[in-house]
């Protein structure tokens, strides 16, 4: 469960680095507990009340809710239990929409890290500039600032 979990929230070993690198996390209260012991209980909740199949699949995409846990928490639990903890994922990428910003494209990550009451988010920032050179793709802090 605990390696779900981690999936879950995409949770990967941090790096030190200067606090502008790091973004800070969002919306928590209404959306997640800011504890990390309330959080890790309500998760182990969720993926204990989600059904999950004998042999996992092969995953090579996950669409999954993004509201306050409340709401998506045995959803979203229920999708990721289905990765296999061997399944050799290298990469996770997260599409999603604005909620305040109007833009073109497709708008990157311009941190190293995202702060969650977790831990810290690594961000693939060599993928990140890769795409940041292609027309469709822009880094732009104001616009994620409150995503």
């Amino acid at each position: 469960m605990k390696l779900r979990k981690y999936f879950f929230l995409l949770l990967f070993p941090f790096m030190l680095m200067a606090a502008d690198d790091i973004r800070p996390f969002l919306n928590t209260g209404p959306w997640y507990p800011s504890d990390p012991v309330q959080l890790n209980q309500m998760l182990d909740g969720f993926f204990k009340a989600a059904a999950q199949p004998q042999k996992p699949a092969a995953v090579r995409g996950i669409i999954a809710p993004h509201a306050g846990f409340q709401y998506s928490g045995r959803c979203a639990a229920r999708a990721y239990g289905s990765l296999s903890p061997a399944s050799g994922i290298r990469r996770v990428i997260l599409l999603g929409s604005s909620h305040r910003s109007g833009f073109y494209g497709a708008c990157l990550a311009d941190y190293k890290s995202y702060a969650t009451p977790l831990g810290l988010v690594a961000v693939d920032t060599e993928i990140c500039r890769a795409l940041a050179a292609k027309k469709f793709f822009n880094k732009n802090r104001d616009t994620m600032r409150l995503e």
